[in-house]
């Protein structure tokens, strides 16, 4: 890599240097191709399941799943359960929404609101 030593004439509007432009034109192609080769495409079927899975449960489960401590019965049961509870909160998340919307157009929403807040908070 270059050696250049930062001056005062190449920092930009926030004070930093952009350390970038001190590479040449053959380092750039460098990390270029690095950073092409880092990138991966298109994933399987089966990554993505176990991808979701990790989302739902976590590191540990995920490494039950590869180790062969879960059927196959019980991976897709519990993948399915993870999507029902998902489902629920964002059925929960949208019903809150619509009411803070309605409660914005109407008076009756904002007492609603008050009411369910209230039941919450107990």
């Amino acid at each position: 890599m270059s050696s250049k030593v930062a001056s005062s004439d190449r920092l930009n509007e926030e004070g930093y240097h952009n350390v970038y432009e001190d590479l040449s034109d053959e380092e750039k192609k460098k990390i270029k191709r690095f950073k092409t080769s880092l990138s991966y495409g298109e994933y399987t079927p089966s990554e993505l399941l176990l991808a979701e899975f990790g989302t739902y449960y976590g590191w540990e489960a995920l490494k039950d799943a590869g180790t062969g401590r879960l059927t196959a019965r019980a991976f897709f049961g519990l993948l399915e359960a993870g999507r029902k509870v998902e489902r629920t909160r964002r059925l929960e998340s949208l019903d809150d929404m619509t009411i803070a919307f309605r409660s914005i157009l109407d008076k009756k929403a904002t007492s609603k609101l008050n009411e369910l807040r209230k039941k919450l908070m107990k």
